[in-house]
Order: structure tokens, then C-alpha cells, then sequence
């Protein structure tokens, strides 16, 4: 298959580089792919700025709590209140108990 080949070639080609023109300053992205791939041709788009974004919310974190079974969500209560923290965004999101559903299924 020749989609199989042109990334047997692409490896081969990206193996040449040395680790020392990964961080040449003197050296830039696009000379360097150009120097690799300018037989295939070389096109270089614009660079897009990236930016981190969680798309954590209070709404999406209380539907969540609420997927919980109520004995569950019971027992997510500590001193009188859910904390919710978001692992990617570090975001804290506090609930009453009757904000997160765990009146219902209350622990003994």
C-alpha cells in the first residue's frame, strides 16, 4: 500500500535528524522540514496559537454528581459539603448536599 510506504519513507527520513538540530536555534522548523521532506514538497501553514481550555463547568460537574447512585453521592458529603476538584483545570467546585443530589440517599 502506498500510504504504508510514504510513512516507511517518513521514518527513514525523520531518523536522519540529530538531537543537536532539534534544538538549534539557527536552525527553524521549516528549514529543517524542508531539508527533509523537499522532494514530496513542502507546504507550511500558518501557525494556529494554542491554548489550554478545560471544559469543566459548576452545570457540568453538578450533572455528573448527579450520575452518581444516591447512596454514592451520600457519601462524597464531608463537613457538610461536595468538593468537586477538576483534575485537568484544578478548578473547585463546592456543593451543598442538596445541591449535589445527597440528601436522597442521606448514609445512616
Amino acid at each position: 500500500v502506498a500510504e504504508d510506504d510514504a510513512w516507511v519513507e517518513g521514518q527513514s527520513l525523520i531518523s536522519t535528524v540529530e538531537d543537536v538540530e532539534l534544538i538549534d536555534p539557527d536552525l527553524s522548523g521549516e528549514r529543517l522540514l524542508y531539508r527533509l521532506f523537499h522532494e514530496r514538497g513542502v507546504r507550511v501553514f500558518s501557525p494556529l496559537a494554542l491554548q489550554a481550555k478545560c471544559s469543566c463547568s459548576r452545570d457540568a460537574v453538578s450533572a455528573m454528581l448527579k450520575s452518581f447512585a444516591p447512596q454514592d453521592r451520600a457519601e462524597m458529603v464531608k463537613d457538610g459539603k461536595v468538593v468537586v476538584t477538576c483534575e485537568f483545570c484544578s478548578s473547585v467546585y463546592q456543593f451543598t448536599p442538596q445541591e449535589a443530589g445527597a440528601e436522597d440517599g442521606a448514609a445512616p
